[in-house]
């Protein structure tokens, strides 16, 4: 995903370096630009309070701002490093995997995950992605349709699809080789594909 402007005109680096200075308005625009996307994502992958979990990502993203270095893509996937960690240690604490819940569940329950719109999957994606795309699923509907996915098949698709990462920066976040991730997707995105038709959604 490639860099974006930061909102209200402001380029990321003057909202990094503000954000170092711990101005709050420059913090305004980092929560509000990943806020939503965290929270997503962590909701996706069975965290019991998302919400609770997002706010222990932005205080470690506090506590180490000012030693990051980089750009605005390194920043979302800095950010998301962080993220998973997170993540991975509540899930240490519980013990247990992630829960999954049905399509019918997530329709009727409304949850949210707040990333880039379907139509800006990328290009070199599969006829599956595409189809992703063109039906326009609610955010629930996809959240319910990776929950029926490996967790690392999970992870691949989440981070693709609301994160907006690169095969190579999700190898990065994962750390697993770069085919081994492609591989993932392709599964997670051929089994998406089965869902999409077994549920006669067109």
């Amino acid at each position: 995903m490639g860099p974006r402007s930061s909102r209200e005109g402001r380029d990321f680096a003057s909202v990094l370096a503000g954000a170092k200075a711990g101005d709050e308005a420059a913090w305004a625009i980092v929560f509000g630009d990943l806020a939503g996307t965290v929270v997503g994502y962590l909701r996706a992958r069975g965290s019991t309070d998302p919400e609770d979990l997002a706010g222990e990502v932005f205080l470690r993203v506090a506590r180490s701002i000012a030693t990051f270095e980089g750009d605005e893509a390194h920043f979302r996937s800095w950010v998301f490093t962080i993220t998973h960690r997170v993540l991975l240690d509540e899930h240490r604490r519980a013990g247990h995997r992630a829960t999954t819940r049905s399509l019918e569940e997530a329709r009727a329950g409304g949850d949210a995950i707040q990333g880039p719109p379907a139509a800006s999957v990328p290009g070199d994606w599969t006829a599956a992605a595409d189809d992703l795309a063109a039906r326009r699923w609610s955010d629930a509907e996809v959240i319910a349709l990776v929950g029926q996915l490996t967790d690392d098949q999970r992870d691949v698709v989440l981070l693709r699809i609301v994160a907006g990462f690169s095969i190579q920066e999700v190898a990065g976040l994962l750390d697993k080789p770069a085919g081994a991730v492609k591989q993932l997707q392709r599964r997670g995105l051929a089994a998406l594909k089965r869902q999409i038709e077994g549920n006669g959604t067109t």
